[in-house]
């Protein structure tokens, strides 16, 4: 489970105590991502989109709902099954590299994993099906196992085309639930400015004796 510290008042700690009697087994994961998105926007945190505050996502493969990735740390709070497929396409402005999607918050009616998987440098999914995809996907299965890691990793080192932190672009993602039942779950997404590797001093020595060899064969000459 993914904490963040958040102080109470006394009547919210009464509430709290009193969700176990309000709401019945199959919507208390619903209650506990609900409180999860109240702390972290008490705490500032830049959402790229909450089903819970904003609605469902798309389900149109071939008009996914566009989202824009910003610098630094924003969270994407889901909620599916298997007939609720969940498509975004998230577009990477130029300078701007995404490193890691960390799973914080999974939550589900039974012990079953949710596919998220991605198409790289697309707006739009290829069609898919129950069996297949029509082109190459990005593809994991999350679960409670994989709470704290970065699913992202897993996704780009299982493709030998892909390498390092997604670049600028349209990525087109997808979720969805595997089974009948119910999964809600909070992704990190973890941004950066893309950096420009320096020149080495083995470089610039290099640089510095082609210029010295320039400049004598011309003096030579």
């Amino acid at each position: 489970m993914f904490f963040m510290p958040l102080e109470m008042h006394e009547s919210q700690a009464r509430i709290l105590g009193g969700i176990a009697d309000i709401f019945s087994v199959k919507r208390l994961h619903f209650a506990v991502l609900l409180l999860i998105f109240i702390c972290l926007r008490s705490h500032g945190q830049t959402f790229l989109h909450s089903e819970t505050n904003s609605g469902d996502l798309g389900e149109d493969h071939l008009a996914p709902t566009t989202l824009s990735l910003s610098q630094g740390v924003s969270f994407l709070e889901v909620s599916v099954n298997r007939f609720d497929v969940d498509v975004f396409t998230l577009t990477i402005p130029a300078g701007i590299q995404l490193n890691a999607i960390i799973l914080r918050n999974y939550g589900s009616t039974s012990a079953n994993q949710s596919f998220f998987g991605f198409q790289e440098h697309r707006l739009t999914l290829s069609t898919f099906s129950s069996s297949g995809f029509g082109d190459p996907i990005n593809y994991v299965l999350v679960g409670t196992d994989d709470l704290n890691s970065d699913v992202l990793s897993v996704m780009v080192n299982a493709n030998v085309n892909l390498a390092g932190p997604l670049q600028a672009g349209n990525h087109a993602f997808w979720v969805n639930e595997t089974s009948d039942n119910q999964a809600n779950m909070i992704f990190e997404f973890q941004s950066s400015q893309v950096t420009v590797p320096e020149a080495t001093s083995s470089l610039l020595l290099l640089i510095g004796a082609g210029c010295f060899t320039l400049r004598r064969h011309r003096f030579t000459c």
